[in-house]
C-alpha cells in the first residue's frame, strides 16, 4: 500500500479536495513546507449519503521499473469511477501518499485499506488484472 484513494463520507461537500471521497491523497515529508504536497481532488462529488453503498472502480497502472529498479514512468490511475461517474482520469502518483506502508517504487505491492475516518463496510471487493502495457507513460 503506497498510494492512496480517499473512502470516506464526504457526501454533499462542496468544493471537494483531495482528502475526500475519491481523491487521490496527497504526499508529506516533514522536511519541507509546506509538509503536504500534490494529491488530487475528484473531478466530481460522486458520494452517495452515509449509510447507503459506495460503488468504487479503480484501474491503476503500478510504476514501471527499468531492470535495475529505477523509475522509468510513474504509477498511474488510469480512471477511477465512483457510483458510475470519473472521478480520477490519468491522475499521476509521483510518490507514495502520507500513510504509505512502504517508502520507494514496486510493480507489485499490498493493497491496504486505512479504516481512520469511521466505520466502513466492503460488500465485495475484487482485483482484476489488466494489462496496460499500451500505455506509454
Amino acid at each position: 500500500g503506497r498510494y492512496e484513494i480517499q473512502i470516506l463520507d464526504s457526501h454533499g461537500k462542496q468544493p471537494v479536495g483531495y482528502g475526500d471521497m475519491g481523491g487521490l491523497y496527497r504526499r508529506w515529508d516533514n522536511n519541507r513546507d509546506p509538509k503536504g504536497f500534490d494529491g488530487t481532488a475528484p473531478l466530481v462529488n460522486a458520494a452517495n449519503p452515509a449509510g447507503e453503498w459506495q460503488k468504487m472502480i479503480i484501474k491503476f497502472r503500478a510504476p514501471r521499473l527499468a531492470k535495475d529498479g529505477q523509475l522509468l514512468n510513474y504509477p498511474r490511475f488510469i480512471s477511477v469511477h465512483l457510483n458510475d461517474q470519473l472521478v480520477q482520469k490519468n491522475s499521476i502518483a509521483k510518490g507514495p501518499t502520507r500513510a504509505a506502508q512502504r517508502a520507494g517504487w514496486a510493480s507489485k505491492d499490498h493493497i491496504f485499506i486505512q479504516g481512520d475516518h469511521g466505520p466502513i463496510a466492503f460488500r465485495k471487493f475484487k482485483v482484476t488484472p489488466e494489462d496496460f502495457s499500451k500505455i506509454k507513460k
